[in-house]
């Protein structure tokens, strides 16, 4: 990731989260996606594919703001 981040300037780019319609995509592993692009590539990432339900994780883990919780039912 270190050799992309020198090589791409990271404004000039959109990472897309994968869709829970893929099969085998939960919604743990869209959050920890989110956490992991935040934390490595800093709060100003451009994400792209982000459904309505994954806004308050993002938003939540740009701003540290420590609980990621979701508006929707995930049950």
């Amino acid at each position: 990731m270190q050799a992309f981040r020198e090589r791409v300037p990271l404004d000039r780019v959109i990472l897309e989260l994968p869709g829970r319609w893929v099969h085998g995509t939960q919604f743990d592993d869209v959050a920890a996606m989110i956490v992991w692009l935040v934390e490595t590539l800093g709060a100003g990432v451009n994400v792209g594919n982000v459904v309505p339900e994954d806004v308050v994780i993002l938003q939540n883990t740009r701003m540290r703001l420590g609980s990621n919780l979701s508006l929707a039912d995930q049950s």
